[in-house]
């Protein structure tokens, strides 16, 4: 039934019976957060306390781990553990998040779009460089502490052509921000449920291909990791 190695300390009996939760050894770190998620009303402090300071923790712990090859169960049981202790030194769980909105903007409005913006819901792509003009245009990127860079200039603004069909999306409604920021909420979500993006090597590196959706329009791209940690968009285009 249950793993009793789930800091969490959900157990079946709790209502803990999304897609296993703590039974499911391979995924319980984030079938407890979808519970969480699903299952705590956030306008109120009294409501699971330590689960809402424990999201709080996750949603700053889990880039760190994942760019340190830890695994979500990994940070969702550190999570837990350092809410658990920050609960015990503060002496009141729900005084500490009650203070943790006052001084913090909101856990609902701040912190849980923390983790929308890490599944792919209300992310915003802050560019902090770019480079070259036209096709030659490269810009960079923060989503959710994870740097994306992305060939701008070779997805957006050169001609693409598909089998004879023409799959160049200058002339659609679309902006290369609107398409670059769906890209990284894709990959964000992608990472999160355990998805592995290859590494860039000296040798060749076959990059993983995904395709996301925007305003009814299927947009293919490629993606590897650079040794630095940064996701690398090489190019992106619309499917016919």
């Amino acid at each position: 039934m249950a793993s009793f190695s789930d800091p969490t300390g959900h157990r079946p009996s709790d209502g803990c019976e999304y897609e296993g939760c703590a039974s499911d050894a391979d995924n319980w770190g984030w079938n407890a957060i979808n519970y969480l998620l699903n299952n705590t009303d956030f306008s109120d402090p009294t409501d699971n306390p330590i689960g809402q300071i424990a999201l709080d923790n996750f949603f700053f712990i889990l880039p760190l781990a994942l760019e340190d090859g830890a695994s979500v169960e990994e940070a969702v049981m550190a999570a837990f553990t350092a809410a658990i202790k920050q609960a015990n030194d503060y002496g009141n769980a729900v005084e500490l998040l009650k203070d943790r909105r006052m001084f913090g903007g909101g856990l609902e409005a701040g912190v849980m779009g923390g983790l929308e913006d890490r599944i792919g819901g209300t992310a915003s792509l802050i560019y902090t460089s770019s480079s070259g003009i036209g096709t030659n245009l490269v810009r960079t990127g923060q989503m959710s502490g994870t740097d994306y860079q992305f060939n701008t200039g070779h997805g957006f603004y050169r001609p693409h052509n598909s089998n004879g069909t023409t799959t160049d999306l200058r002339p659609t409604t679309l902006t290369p921000e609107f398409i670059e920021d769906a890209i990284a909420q894709d990959l964000t979500a992608f990472r999160i449920a355990g998805g592995h993006i290859p590494t860039a090597s000296r040798g060749s590196t076959t990059p993983l291909k995904r395709s996301v959706t925007v305003e009814n329009l299927t947009i293919e791209y490629t993606a590897v990791m650079k040794p630095n940690g940064t996701i690398s968009i090489g190019t992106y285009y619309g499917l016919p």
